[in-house]
């Protein structure tokens, strides 16, 4: 199916125009052994099949396709969201290998082409700290707009409150929303991976659950660690929410 194409006029990050080329061709290879991967893996794989045969997901963004073999086994629809168009290609492949049939849409997540309540849920991994708090807040309005029943949202949180000798000099203007603001480099290895990382503290990301009327189901932990820099004990969570 050919992709769908949207304007991409939206807020700038970094995640948004970097996984391309390289990136996007190997992305899979380097991170399938890692524990953190085969832990979401599983996480997803029992969320998706709690679900009903024949419900509509919308998967921002897509990446590669990950999950599209769990769509596959549990029968359910996916329209598949993403703003790079080489990780639509390597989605394609996948949707292809899987022999599954599903909608390729090329839009940003903070502006969903997809009219109100098109879909189910929506699905939304390794995205959410790559974003700043207000942009956060941007896209989990456009989720809830798309979805009728609810989302599944993985991001990182910090359990303390905010501590404003945390936030780098250029970046104040975050503190109003009461969000950390990181800026770490990315390790990667390909240049051009992004390089901005926001830790968003759990009582903001509580807040703005609660201000789209979404209930937390299950709350599920991938892992816990600790940021070296700034002695931050934080909790990469997937969360199952429902209207």
């Amino acid at each position: 199916m050919k992709d769908k194409v949207y304007s991409l006029e939206t807020n700038r990050y970094d995640a948004k125009y970097n996984y391309k080329g390289n990136i996007a061709r190997r992305y899979n290879k380097l991170r399938i052994s890692e524990s953190k991967w085969i832990k979401e893996q599983d996480i997803f794989d029992s969320i998706l099949g709690s679900f009903r045969a024949g419900t509509c997901i919308i998967d921002v963004p897509l990446g590669t396709g990950r999950f599209i073999p769990f769509y596959k086994k549990y029968n359910l629809e996916c329209q598949g969201v993403d703003i790079s168009d080489d990780m639509l290609r390597e989605a394609r492949t996948e949707a292809a290998f899987h022999k599954y049939d599903m909608q390729f849409i090329k839009s940003s997540a903070d502006k969903l082409p997809q009219a109100d309540s098109t879909c189910d849920y929506v699905i939304c991994a390794r995205l959410l700290n790559w974003v700043p708090l207000p942009i956060l807040e941007t896209m989990v309005r456009e989720f809830c707009r798309v979805s009728r029943a609810g989302l599944v949202l993985e991001i990182r949180v910090s359990s303390e409150s905010v501590n404003h000798k945390l936030e780098p000099e250029p970046r104040k203007s975050f503190l109003k929303h009461a969000s950390i603001f990181i800026k770490e480099t990315v390790k990667g290895v390909f240049k051009g991976e992004p390089t901005d990382f926001y830790l968003h503290d759990s009582d903001s990301v509580t807040r703005l659950f609660d201000s789209q009327g979404l209930k937390i189901v299950n709350t599920y932990t991938v892992d816990n660690a600790i940021n070296k820099d700034r002695g931050l004990q934080t909790h990469l969570n997937i969360y199952d929410l429902r209207k």
